[in-house]
């Protein structure tokens, strides 16, 4: 073999090698903007849900129960806020999200003396009600025991990564009125 086949096969050997270090570290970066991306989707989930808390004063006032003033306008709030809370459409796009934003399920749990109000959004919009006694144990999709009047939203988001692969995130988040969603 002679000095010039020697040098061939090490130039497409770095070659090769570069080729694959570059394919590592791209596939890193995605890694990384994807758990970045999760964390933003989760982040503006609970800004919204967070933010649409707002409680009929009245009611406080007289029965000294935290309620919300409507479920349909609660959820039109909520809807304003996490469009609001995701930003621009170019911002959206340096994520990967491309897509609108699914709002799947979002439901209104209202705790008073009497027992528990369920108002439950499907992802058509449409309203279906629940009524549980005192005592009854209710519980949010994810699993969080409701003792106080709460939200609990879930959310469809379909992020596009390299070599044209989609994903469609879902992120679930339930807080209740009194301790903002934090674990006790």
């Amino acid at each position: 073999m002679n000095k010039k086949d020697k040098g061939a096969i090490h130039a497409t050997l770095a070659l090769m090698v570069l080729v694959w270090i570059s394919l590592f570290w791209s596939v890193l970066l995605q890694l990384v903007r994807a758990e970045y991306t999760g964390h933003f989707i989760e982040d503006c989930l609970m800004q919204a849900n967070l933010a649409a808390m707002v409680v009929d004063p009245y009611h406080y006032g007289r029965e000294g129960e935290l309620v919300f003033q409507d479920a349909g306008e609660t959820k039109l709030l909520f809807e304003g806020i996490l469009k609001e809370s995701f930003g621009a459409e170019e911002n959206l796009k340096k994520l990967g999200i491309t897509e609108p934003i699914v709002l799947q399920e979002f439901r209104v749990y209202e705790v008073t003396g009497n027992g528990t109000t369920e108002s439950v959004f499907d992802s058509q919009g449409v309203l279906h009600t629940c009524w549980y006694d005192t005592g009854t144990v209710v519980k949010a999709p994810d699993g969080t025991v409701i003792s106080e009047s709460a939200l609990y939203a879930r959310i469809e988001v379909p992020v596009d990564f390299m070599f044209g692969i989609r994903v469609n995130a879902v992120k679930e988040h339930c807080v209740d009125i009194k301790s903002g969603g934090e674990d006790e």
